[in-house]
């Protein structure tokens, strides 16, 4: 399956390439918001497992030069102008092999020239099912560095979180990887964990098959209350709508005071 990449050249997009996914099998991704002044660094770091393609870097934002003055007054106003200048290497190995090697060696290690673990990965990672959970409500300020301090007693063996390509944001979800099935589970006991004093809800990573039966699981527990409901509002209409007189013959009548007193001296 081929995908076109595609660039901005004078505001208007323009068709730069063709890719094929057999041409990304040997492709790794060094992340953990680097500057693009580490790319001799990584270059040294990275060409011992094997021999190197191509290394190129991405910026977490994407901006173009009609909206680079507009985001860079922007994140200067909110302390966050680093931002714009950090992003991710990614190297392309000759082969798949050197590749895989690079990955097992590097993947949250910390190095001399980096205050942060690096997270390395293949670039067509496979999805997460394994030992992962699903965050949410994670705020627009969180990084991979935060919520794997937030976790880091229970094994993190990886940390992906989704990003808006306009500002650099978190969009509020991510994922968890864990080393083992059991720090998965101890992850999920925890009912919530704040990271910039905000709550993050945890969850289940579920399959298509799982998502599926639990959306129809819901479906009919939807239908089984709103069926309830009807019902109860059948019975409360027909109590109103009960005549007065009909249900002032039901009550008992009164028995005046005289006759009781009457009744009594007999």
């Amino acid at each position: 399956m081929n995908n076109r990449i595609q660039q901005r050249e004078n505001g208007k997009k323009k068709a730069v390439a063709k890719i094929h996914k057999k041409d990304t099998e040997n492709v790794v991704f060094v992340g953990r918001a680097l500057p693009k002044q580490m790319m001799n660094q990584v270059k040294k770091a990275f060409t011992e497992f094997g021999n190197v393609q191509k290394i190129w870097f991405r910026t977490l934002v994407g901006f173009n030069e009609k909206k680079s003055l507009a985001l860079q007054r922007k994140f200067k106003k909110e302390g966050r102008e680093k931002t714009l200048m950090v992003g991710n290497f990614y190297i392309r190995y000759q082969s798949k092999e050197d590749a895989e090697r690079a990955v097992q060696a590097m993947h949250m290690k910390e190095v001399e020239w980096h205050d942060d673990h690096l997270h390395v990965t293949m670039a067509e990672q496979k999805k997460y099912t394994r030992n992962a959970v699903h965050l949410r409500n994670l705020p627009p300020t969180a990084t991979e560095k935060n919520v794997y301090e937030a976790f880091e007693s229970m094994g993190v063996s990886g940390v992906r979180i989704f990003r808006d390509t306009e500002t650099g944001d978190c969009l509020g979800t991510g994922f968890l990887e864990f080393d083992t099935a059991e720090a998965c589970d101890l992850a999920l006991q925890k009912k919530s964990v704040k990271i910039d004093r905000k709550p993050v809800y945890i969850h289940k990573v579920l399959k298509k098959k799982q998502l599926a039966d639990q959306k129809a699981k819901k479906m009919i527990e939807v239908q089984k209350e709103e069926r309830i409901k009807k019902r109860l509002g059948n019975v409360i209409v027909t109590k109103k709508n009960t005549p007065k007189k009909r249900i002032g013959a039901l009550k008992k009548k009164k028995v005046p005071k005289q006759s009781r007193k009457k009744s009594i001296m007999k």
